[in-house]
């Protein structure tokens, strides 16, 4: 009940998955004093979120970054926030490089992009909230920040004779199961995050079908492969028996291949303008 609910500090609270399983039920509580903090706060939020949205946790850490983890969520405004958007646009766009870490890349951010960075400030917002660690007379600062405008956006997709020559470049460069996972991807249509989160056993071999217990919209989908798909991920499964491990994983069987890089390369020797890897699944 209530009265035997533990009130602990939130740097104790949001220690791992067990931890954020007691907050969920309500086991342990998280006092007003704790979580006004915004470092506390955005910890808390992300000890609870079991959401699919992978960027939304690092999207908040750099609002404790930019704002300063002792900031008091309570005192946020438009003008503070604005100021702050201002300088993620200055900023650009970044990239991990290995060996040297983030680095600005000299690209813009897009309008959407810098939409999920106040959609993401917006969640927590609405997670305190709920959990009434606001006042009840605090005001939303993002109702007098309007959004960036965003444009339809240019539609992306390969046609199949450019899919069979992209897979065609892909056999020649070192990742071998790159192949597989381009025929995966554009005969299912799932999006990257759930390709990469593959492991055999979701592979059902008589019924030619893979199996994601939980897309992005939190429902679980079967896809029909073809045979040709179903021939190439047999061909990969030899070098690699075990039901546990990621179907497209790199030297460890449990962390996916990063092949932005494999996908920039075969679209450069195909002769394709740069898109993004879910035109596959278009």
């Amino acid at each position: 009940d209530s009265g035997s609910r533990l009130q602990i500090p939130l740097v104790i609270a949001s220690g791992g998955p067990f931890c954020s399983g007691l907050i969920r039920c309500g086991l342990i509580e998280i006092t007003k004093e704790f979580v006004m903090n915004l470092s506390h706060a955005v910890a808390a939020f992300n000890a609870a979120y079991t959401g699919r949205d992978f960027a939304l946790p690092q999207r908040l850490n750099w609002w404790v970054e930019e704002l300063g983890p002792e900031k008091d969520v309570s005192t946020l405004d438009a003008d503070i926030i604005d100021a702050a958007m201002v300088r993620l646009a200055n900023r650009g766009a970044m990239r991990n490089i290995a060996g040297r870490g983030l680095v600005v890349t000299g690209r813009l951010l897009s309008p959407s992009t810098l939409n999920r960075y106040l959609s993401a400030l917006g969640s927590l917002f609405k997670y305190l909230k709920h959990r009434r660690l606001l006042p009840r007379t605090w005001h939303n600062p993002l109702r007098d920040i309007p959004g960036q405008p965003e444009g339809e956006g240019r539609l992306c997709y390969l046609t199949v004779e450019q899919v069979k020559n992209v897979v065609s470049v892909a056999r020649s460069l070192p990742w071998s199961k790159f192949p597989a996972l381009l025929m995966v991807a554009f005969n299912s249509g799932l999006r990257k995050g759930a390709l990469t989160a593959l492991r055999w056993r979701d592979v059902d071999w008589e019924a030619g079908t893979v199996t994601v217990e939980r897309t992005k919209n939190g429902r679980g989908i079967v896809c029909p492969l073809t045979m040709d798909t179903m021939a190439e991920l047999k061909t990969i499964k030899l070098l690699d028996d075990k039901q546990d491990s990621l179907i497209f994983c790199g030297k460890h069987p449990n962390t996916p291949h990063d092949f932005r890089h494999s996908w920039e390369r075969v679209l450069e020797e195909c002769g394709i303008e740069y898109m993004p890897f879910h035109a596959l699944s278009c």
